[in-house]
């Protein structure tokens, strides 16, 4: 079902919608007919209360509302008092004073005044936002003061700069005095060498020969490094045969290591590698650098030194215990049949060539640390252990 405005054909299927149509404050338009809304309301059977939109629809609009209980001839507006009752009058106000005006205001308007222009104000924000922004006295005693300091800055920059020129002027006067004073004791210094020169020229020319004998000899007395295999093994003592006959996982990388970078013995210095990524290695033969197969080489040089400390086992035998004997000779026979050690003890003698060919840079004080080292050891001086070595380790430095 659908509602329908006769006079605006307003339409709508809810009913409470159509009625708040008609009781609405501003009326429709008639546009389409003059039928006014009481009789659309009866037609549709609204019942209206007086509550919605205070709207009645018994009570006709033209005429107005008349209470019936207030006298239309007396008018509201008109004092009912006698005329002739006087008003009250307090005596402790004085009438000439205004009421509205606060006398502590009147006190805080004379008080507050700005400290340059001496403008009144009637709190302490006004004169504050004043002084800060508007008042032109104040800007202008600032530019003054600030003209005042900068000449003031000048003056003493001035005086500054003439003092410093003064004492730089003093400074040279003296260094000029000076260096006269000692260009003076220099010529007196040249005379006499020369007058010594001229005595000694002679005895000099005669001296130059032997100089130059005793400067060849020197160079000629360099390290002189043994060929490989021919090293010297003179150094190593039976106790230290001992200890690597002990170790036997561990004995023939460590008796290359004594043999060829020994820090006090560096004529058996005659293997190297200088590159750890190229397959090669350095062999010092007939006073030359030659290069051979790494692992070739390194194989040879593990099977040589294992059998001399097999030699060196059967002649301190006797000095051994029984389980020393026993654990070297089960070491022998396993380590020929287990490839992996094998492998491990190659990898051991490489990477103690590697870091006795870097050790190079630093031998003076790597071979400080090894003197002091058997000095300790075998309870002696440093001396004594340096008049024990042999002549090239000191033409080595």
């Amino acid at each position: 079902m659908s509602y329908i405005c006769p006079r605006c054909h307003y339409t709508t299927p809810r009913k409470s919608n159509f009625k708040q149509h008609l009781l609405r404050k501003n009326k429709c338009k008639m546009i389409y007919t003059d039928i006014p809304i009481k009789t659309i309301l009866n037609t549709y059977g609204f019942n209206v209360t007086p509550a919605e939109k205070n709207v009645n629809p018994n009570v006709n609009p033209c005429k107005p509302y008349v209470n019936p209980d207030v006298n239309p001839d007396v008018n509201p507006n008109v004092n009912p008092c006698k005329p002739k009752c006087k008003p009250y009058v307090n005596p402790n106000v004085n009438p000439n004073v205004n009421p509205n005006v606060n006398p502590a205001e009147k006190n805080m308007t004379n008080s507050i005044k700005c400290d340059y222009c001496n403008k009144l104000f009637s709190s302490r924000q006004g004169k504050y936002k004043h002084q800060k922004y508007y008042c032109k006295k104040k800007k202008n005693n600032e530019i003054n003061k600030n003209n005042k300091i900068h000449k003031n800055n000048k003056n003493n920059e001035i005086h500054k700069n003439n003092k410093i020129h003064k004492n730089n002027k003093n400074n040279e006067n003296n260094e000029i005095h000076k260096n006269s004073e000692n260009n003076e004791i220099k010529k007196k210094a040249n005379e006499l060498v020369i007058n010594m020169l001229q005595k000694i020229i002679p005895i000099q020319t005669n001296n130059t020969q032997n100089n130059t004998q005793i400067n060849n000899n020197n160079n000629n007395n360099k390290v002189k490094i043994n060929n490989y295999g021919e090293e010297d093994l003179s150094y190593i003592t039976n106790e230290r045969y001992k200890e690597l006959i002990c170790d036997p996982r561990n004995s023939v990388p460590d008796l290359i290591n004594d043999i060829h970078f020994h820090l006090l013995h560096p004529e058996n210095g005659n293997v190297r590698i200088t590159n750890k990524k190229l397959p090669y290695i350095e062999v010092y033969k007939n006073n030359k650098w030659v290069t051979r197969n790494q692992y070739k080489t390194i194989c040879s040089m593990y099977m040589n030194r294992s059998n001399y400390i097999h030699d060196i086992y059967k002649k301190i035998e006797n000095q051994l215990t029984d389980k020393e004997k026993e654990d070297y000779l089960y070491y022998k026979k396993h380590i020929e049949a287990d490839l992996f050690t094998f492998r491990n003890i190659m990898t051991d003698v490489k990477s103690n060539i590697i870091t006795g060919t870097r050790n190079n840079d630093c031998l003076k004080e790597l071979r400080e640390k090894e003197i002091l080292k058997l000095a300790k050891e075998q309870n002696k001086k440093p001396i004594e252990i340096l008049a024990e070595l042999s002549e090239e380790y000191f033409y080595s430095h």
